[in-house]
């Protein structure tokens, strides 16, 4: 049913095929080349280093 949806759509439709790079693909790898979160703030404090002041809220 799905196939003559889109067959009644494009019938009288003009179709252009275009072969370009897609802006959304080029984005998204640009994305992904990326670095990520910066390790200053990706890593967790140790036990050692946290006092039991650093879990309270600021007053």
């Amino acid at each position: 049913m799905t196939l003559a949806a889109v067959d009644r759509l494009v019938h009288h439709a003009t179709i252009f095929e275009m072969n370009v790079e897609s802006y959304r693909r080029r984005s998204a790898l640009q994305r992904q080349s990326r670095a990520g979160r910066p390790p200053t703030y990706a890593t967790i404090k140790t036990v050692g280093e946290m006092s039991p002041r650093d879990n309270q809220a600021a007053e």
